[in-house]
Parts: C-alpha cells; structure tokens; sequence
C-alpha cells in the first residue's frame, strides 16, 4: 500500500480471512502488520459485526499460537483449534477461499497502488462478491435462485454491487482509478463464477 498519497514509500498490509465452516461465508479484514495485538483488534472488528464463534480452527502460524492469543480466546470463551503441523490440506475449507481471494486479487490489482483506505475499499467489495456466489449448481432450466452465503447469514440476497454513484459528484483522479478497479473485478468475477 501507499503511505498517503504520495509514490515514494509502499508499505506492507495483511488481509485477514475469516470464514464460517458452516455457511462459508467469508469476513475480509484489513491489518497493518502480523503482531498479535493488531490480529486481535482485526478479530474484535470481525466479531462485534458476525458474531463471536465458539470454536476457531486455524493453522500454526506463530501469531495464532501467542499468549496474548490464547488469552484473547480464554476471556472470550473461545475453543482454539490448530491443525497438524506441515499439513494444509486440512484445511481445505479456508485455503480454498484463501486462493480465491489471492487469485482474483492478483489479477485485478496487479501492480496498482492503492491507499490504506482505498484497498480497504476493494477489500469490502470483493468480500460481497464472494458472499454472493452461488453454493450450489443450478440447472439451466431451473428458475429458483442460487443459495449463497448471504442467503445463510442474512435470509435474503444483499444487492452487493454497491457501486460509488458518480452521477452527482465531481470524480478525482484517484476516486475513477478506485471506481476502475472495483469494476474489472466485477466484471471479471462475473465472466468466471456467475
């Protein structure tokens, strides 16, 4: 990301992924950094928006294995799990959406230079794609609606294509390559997985 507005510096930033095994809905959550401070403010922002889980599988990472980690997990009532050491496949459920994310966030932001704020935005975006598509395959000739994990979380579908309505306002620079960003993303989303 850049810092501000300016081009010298680039800075690294995290994305959280938090799904729910039952729904597979997915929480997309922007952090600065690894430490376990900033991976419990990013679990507080999740969980005071979907809930606090029971149960919490993840894999072996060392921030995940912290003591303040465990601590946070204690207060709150939380079982941690970990899966087995070296073997990924275990977690199947989330390294599949964690590859969806990576995929489709390498091919639309490529080597654009976005703002704290700004991939935040993205972030948001791509989150309601993803809590839009459809779970299950529908016949061509079926005229029921695909369930999606909307459909689980909320009973409905959300118009999750919220896009920055630019009819009233005098677009800057960076608000159109913002706009430009979101819409590849669409576009290609729907293409491929509509």
């Amino acid at each position: 990301i850049k810092q501000n507005y300016t081009r010298r510096r680039l800075y690294k930033c995290y994305i959280a992924i938090v799904t729910c095994t039952v729904s597979r809905a997915i929480h997309l959550e922007l952090q600065p950094d690894l430490s376990a401070p900033s991976l419990i403010r990013c679990m507080n922002r999740c969980f005071s928006r979907r809930g606090t889980p029971s149960l919490v599988i993840s894999d072996n990472h060392k921030t995940f294995r912290s003591k303040p980690i465990r601590n946070f997990a204690t207060q709150n009532y939380m079982r941690w799990k970990y899966i087995l050491e070296k073997t990924p496949q275990w977690g199947g459920f989330y390294e599949r959406l964690i590859g969806l994310v990576e995929r489709l966030l390498r091919k639309q932001l490529k080597t654009a230079r976005l703002t704290y704020e700004e991939l935040e935005t993205v972030i948001t975006q791509i989150e309601g794609v993803l809590n839009s598509r459809p779970l299950t395959h529908i016949a061509d000739d079926d005229t029921r609606e695909a369930i999606t994990p909307n459909h689980l979380i909320y009973g409905r579908r959300l118009n999750s294509r919220a896009m920055l309505s630019m009819d009233k306002l005098t677009p800057t620079k960076r608000l159109r390559h913002v706009r430009d960003v979101i819409a590849k993303f669409w576009n290609r989303f729907s293409n491929e997985y509509m």
